[in-house]
């Protein structure tokens, strides 16, 4: 005998944080930041929108929304996926849309990154340090006779614990999955006489 139940499984999902006001600002320039690695991509699809949430003191300044995929995770080890460069041009929420030709193809495990050429307008809020959470770095990834295309593996620091090293970064990425549409699973499982 079968028990068997129908799932909605969602075609988007969600990675990062809640794009809202938060009370800190980096004061570091030129850096990528892996802002959360146990916040993963759950399954293959592509970006299909960003929201972020930009400060005050950050107007005009741009930023990379990139995705990162891990190689080593023992040594920090990520593989460059893809981006989208935007601009902070005023204060507050603010959501991206992506065209088809600008998606970002993504696999299951990847992860959010924001690289900042000048200051980090995006937000951050101290989080608690508990499962590997602590944001992962790597200050003037680019230098003066590199190209970003031509960078496709960082290996990053992790963040100190005398300066916040778990955080919550005002940004997060939508994923459609492969199936690009809502699906009904099905799921049977076979009734088992347990006397």
């Amino acid at each position: 005998m079968y028990t068997c139940a129908y799932v909605d499984a969602e075609a988007v999902s969600y990675v990062g944080n809640e794009a809202d006001w938060r009370e800190n600002e980096d004061s570091v320039k030129r850096a990528i930041f892996i802002v959360d690695p146990t916040q993963r991509v759950t399954e293959h699809g592509h970006i299909v929108a960003w929201d972020v949430y930009t400060t005050r003191g950050r107007r005009s300044q741009i930023v990379h929304l990139q995705m990162w995929r891990p190689v080593r995770p023992d040594e920090n080890r990520f593989q460059f996926v893809g981006e989208t460069v935007t601009v902070a041009l005023w204060i507050g929420h603010s959501r991206f849309t992506l065209y088809p030709r600008d998606r970002i193809r993504v696999r299951r495990g990847d992860v959010i990154g924001i690289y900042f050429p000048k200051y980090n307008p995006i937000p951050w809020s101290v989080a608690k340090c508990d499962r590997g959470n602590e944001h992962l770095y790597k200050y003037n990834p680019y230098g003066p006779t590199m190209t970003r295309d031509s960078v496709l593996e960082v290996v990053f620091e992790k963040a100190m614990s005398d300066w916040n090293p778990c955080r919550h970064y005002s940004v997060n990425a939508s994923v459609m999955n492969d199936r690009g549409k809502t699906v009904l699973l099905l799921y049977c499982l076979r009734s088992v006489d347990c006397r």
